[in-house]
């Protein structure tokens, strides 16, 4: 999944230019219909450095809006 920044706005036409015009944004989207934005990675590390996230260690956090589920399942 890709997040929404000026490099990957980069990525995004050159993959639609390679492609032939197939539209970047539909492939890549989530199951929200859109890529990731800044906030939504901001909101994840907002919540490990606050009290919430006080018991939260040695896991991975996946952002990815559940990319991974959808291609385990079929999806």
């Amino acid at each position: 999944m890709f997040v929404e920044t000026a490099l990957s706005d980069k990525l995004m036409e050159a993959f639609q230019a390679a492609s032939g015009g197939i539209d970047a944004h539909q492939v890549f989207a989530t199951h929200q219909g859109r890529l990731g934005r800044p906030e939504d990675v901001g909101r994840a590390i907002t919540h490990l450095a606050e009290d919430a996230g006080d018991w939260v260690t040695g896991v991975r956090y996946v952002l990815d809006h559940a990319v991974r589920i959808g291609c385990v399942f079929g999806g």
